[in-house]
């Protein structure tokens, strides 16, 4: 099935969630005016199979419908673009949101991660015992942790670590 995303007096939108439930074996691929990352997003979250912009050329549309008929899926490289600069924007900002630890500091924690002891981290990165005490003092505050176990946890969690 084709399906437009605005459709006058209703939103194509709820209509192939209505669908999906109704025929879930029906596949719907959105022609549409709107290249919007979140409306290729929704459709595709709501069951869409496929996706292109109405100025797409006919073989295209082709393309697209026998792709969905085959059970495979296809959205036109025009509609990806936009997608994907905002996919990446949104893992720069996932990367940002998080807590932040220097690399020294990530040497450190990685290092209680193996079971080293104070004195054995110094060892291994040529710095003082008291020094790793004070990287570890920095990462207890920078992740929120009460302790050595916590602050790896949290550094697993978060992939500051491996």
């Amino acid at each position: 099935m084709l399906l437009d995303i605005f459709l006058p007096g209703a939103s194509g939108l709820d209509g192939l969630r209505t669908l999906r439930q109704e025929f879930p074996s029906v596949p719907v691929v959105m022609l549409t005016m709107s290249d919007d990352p979140e409306y290729v997003e929704e459709a595709v979250r709501s069951g869409a199979v496929g996706y292109l912009v109405k100025n797409a050329p006919r073989d295209e549309v082709i393309k697209a419908v026998r792709a969905a008929a085959e059970g495979g899926a296809y959205i036109q490289a025009e509609v990806t673009r936009p997608l994907l600069v905002r996919f990446a924007r949104e893992a720069r900002s996932a990367r940002t949101d998080g807590p932040t630890l220097s690399p020294r500091e990530r040497d450190v924690i990685a290092l209680v991660a193996q079971g080293a002891a104070n004195k054995q981290i110094g060892v291994r990165l040529s710095i003082s015992e008291a020094t790793v005490k004070s990287y570890l003092q920095n990462v207890f505050e920078k992740l929120g942790a009460a302790d050595r176990a916590q602050a790896v946890a949290i550094a697993l969690r978060a992939r500051l670590i491996d």
